[in-house]
């Protein structure tokens, strides 16, 4: 939990270099927040663990943003 807040600014900063409204951009941060507390409290749930983190434009559909959250918890 004690670097959720670093994962979240890196999203904010990506969709921030796509020029997206504000709003939205809070909306795709929340869900992200959801996604990785969902990670960390489920995959790790005693332990600290590895998380990575990417975003990305799809190449199938411009308007759509892809976020990747991976893990190696149990």
């Amino acid at each position: 939990i004690e670097h959720l807040h670093h994962m979240l600014i890196f999203v904010q900063a990506y969709c921030q270099t796509l020029n997206l409204d504000e709003n939205l951009i809070d909306k795709i941060t929340l869900a992200a927040e959801e996604a990785l507390v969902n990670v960390i409290r489920y995959g790790y749930p005693e332990r600290e663990g590895e998380i990575e983190i990417a975003c990305e434009i799809s190449k199938e559909d411009k308007r759509a943003l892809k976020i990747y959250i991976k893990d190696y918890g149990i």
